[in-house]
């Protein structure tokens, strides 16, 4: 949860504050353009946690493909509701052993797409 977390800051030094351009994303539509099937966890905190990552990465990976450096605002606002809602959910996540791994798996893929990216976030903002 921490490297996520400090991978997040990372990515966000790195932009500019600007209004987002992005297109408004949906849940649904998150998962499957990420080609990732939809998580569901008992305790909706944690769900609403995955559900707003998803939209993350999905933004994250829109600006990648599209270099779009307009739809940084997007991004800010989904990592700063995500950040709300860490220590709840690390809290809750803690106390079910079963949902934490299937929690944990789903981060780490997650991460694994951002970390696709990583070769192109420098060059997006090169110059």
């Amino acid at each position: 949860m921490k490297k996520l977390l400090i991978f997040m800051f990372l990515l966000l030094t790195v932009f500019s504050y600007s209004k987002s351009t992005a297109p408004q994303a949906n849940v649904t539509a998150a998962y499957e353009s990420l080609s990732v099937t939809r998580p569901v966890f008992a305790d909706v905190d944690v769900q609403k946690f995955a559900d707003d990552y998803a939209l993350f990465v999905q933004t994250f990976v829109y600006i990648m493909n599209t270099k779009d450096k307009n739809a940084v605002g997007k991004l800010e606002a989904l990592q700063a509701n995500i950040e709300s809602q860490a220590d709840l959910v690390d809290q809750k996540i803690n106390q079910n052993p079963v949902e934490y791994q299937k929690f944990e798996a789903y981060v780490n893929q997650m991460v694994g797409i951002l970390g696709s990216y990583e070769w192109q976030l420098l060059d997006l903002f090169r110059y």
